[in-house]
């Protein structure tokens, strides 16, 4: 069998992204939001802060490799230029919702790992 640990489960938003992928890329915006704003919180980071600058002070306190900053960096504009234009390229939302199950993934890690060491 597969254990809960290495099994990825299909992520909710990627459920409409044939039929909708502008609703499939914001719902991977609130996913990404969600689990930085976790972290955030976790380090004593002020979490209200815009997704970008709490990104860049992630990467500037060492809470995330650059490889995954570079990504998030790529990622959000996109993601908030669908969600307040209404429209992307194809492949340009492709390339997000392929992207965004691994990020989150990395990001799920970053918040277990988190978690076990406050345990």
């Amino acid at each position: 069998g597969i254990s809960a640990k290495t099994a990825q489960p299909q992520a909710s938003f990627l459920d409409v992204a044939d039929r909708d992928p502008i609703l499939a890329l914001a719902g991977l915006r609130i996913e990404i939001e969600s689990r930085l704003r976790k972290i955030a919180e976790r380090r004593g980071m002020p979490d209200s802060q815009p997704l970008m600058r709490l990104v860049h002070e992630m990467r500037h306190d060492e809470s995330m490799e650059s490889r995954l900053v570079s990504g998030l960096r790529d990622l959000i504009p996109l993601l908030n230029t669908a969600i307040h234009a209404g429209r992307v390229e194809p492949d340009a939302a492709d390339w997000a919702l392929r992207a965004g199950p691994e990020i989150l993934a990395v990001l799920d890690a970053k918040l277990e790992d988190g978690q076990r060491r406050d345990q």
